[in-house]
């Protein structure tokens, strides 16, 4: 069976409005969203083999994403209080609408670790 390759313009994210053994899906309305499951590589090279040999540990994942805040869009405002917080946030990441047949993504409860903070330099507006 020959595997489709998804458009990237697919992924979606979405936060839970509800608990978690029973989700309520709602849409954030971001841009350039990345996934990532980088693994850690650990080395198993022994002194027995002439091959320095590599598996893999645990996964580094992470998402990463551009909005325009807007202060009547609840996910946005739930995303950010989250971030200022650096407190969790129940997330869902899909390769495509989470009503979709077929879709995969990854759940969990997310901390957000960064965010525009970065962008804002006061002493870059200072004079």
């Amino acid at each position: 069976m020959a595997l489709t390759k998804k458009p990237g313009t697919a992924g979606q994210l979405y936060r839970n409005t509800a608990t978690w053994a029973a989700p309520s899906w709602s849409a954030l309305l971001v841009r350039d969203l990345k996934f990532s499951d980088k693994p850690t590589m650990f080395d198993t090279s022994d002194r027995t083999i002439l091959i320095n040999t590599k598996v893999a540990g645990r996964f580094d994942w992470a998402i990463d994403f551009e909005f325009i805040f807007d202060s009547g869009d609840a996910g946005l405002v739930a995303l950010v209080t989250a971030m200022v917080a650096r407190g969790g946030i129940e997330l869902l990441v899909t390769d495509d609408a989470v009503a979709t047949s077929g879709t995969k993504g990854l759940r969990a409860e997310w901390t957000v670790d960064s965010g525009y903070e970065n962008d804002m330099k006061l002493s870059d507006g200072q004079t």
